[in-house]
């Protein structure tokens, strides 16, 4: 072998070697970021759970906190506000904001609910349409007023829902009633508390339903009457 030859193989043979070392040092490195932002993602979620957490433990009492504020009990105009990016439901008198709570939503807690099964939490205007002293979700429940008319249009577009129950929909909704809960959109979505499966926990887990703190919902139901509107937004 001539020593061309030799200087050649013993170029390639040098480059193959440092080659695999880059791979396995960038490798490493990959790893270190992927486990670094994972444990970045558990710290965040945790850290998003201990301040839900802490807003209910620490908030006042509706009663303490009207009577801070000059407005007169029982509440005149309450309205429902939930934000589900930020897993929180607010109570209002008018445009006041009165207190803010922590909620678990649908196992899909981020689409709109769409159909039965979906496991989603629907977005748009509604209002509580019935309340229940009792739960097999805790101590209290109040029902959501859906589907509304909106989730109507589109079920009867999308084939989902005949005209007769769009129809009969649209009538209950106008009357401010209960909207039929038989349909292939999806049904019985309460306001509730946490029952065994929630048990305390931050995560969402219900089927579409809003679940609060037992001493929670038993607050914000002496507050709210049937018919109260319930605004729920995605962000």
């Amino acid at each position: 072998m001539t020593i061309g030859k030799k200087s050649f193989i013993c170029t390639v043979t040098i480059a193959v070697f440092l080659g695999s070392v880059s791979v396995g040092i960038i490798s490493v490195y990959l790893k270190r970021i992927f486990f670094a932002n994972k444990d970045f993602t558990t710290l965040f979620r945790n850290t998003e759970r201990d301040e839900r957490l802490s807003l209910h433990r620490e908030g006042k009492k509706v009663e303490e906190i009207c009577e801070e504020k000059g407005i007169n009990l029982p509440i005149r105009s309450p309205k429902i506000v939930i934000i589900k990016s930020k897993n929180m439901l607010s109570l209002y008198e008018g445009n006041i904001l009165i207190k803010s709570y922590s909620i678990s939503l649908g196992l899909n807690p981020v689409d709109d609910k769409i159909k039965r099964g979906d496991c989603c939490t629907p977005e748009g205007e509604f209002y509580i349409c019935q309340k229940r002293p009792w739960s097999q979700f805790g101590p209290r429940s109040m029902l959501i007023s859906y589907p509304n008319i909106e989730d109507a249009e589109r079920g009867l577009q999308e084939g989902l829902i005949s005209r007769r129950e769009h129809d009969e929909i649209v009538k209950a909704i106008n009357r401010k009633k209960i909207p039929p809960q038989n349909t292939r959109l999806g049904s019985y979505l309460f306001i509730h508390g946490e029952g065994m499966e929630g048990n305390g926990k931050m995560d969402n887990w219900t089927l579409g339903c809003i679940a609060m703190f037992n001493e929670d919902i038993e607050e914000l139901y002496e507050y709210v009457e049937v018919g109260t509107p319930i605004f729920i937004l995605k962000n």
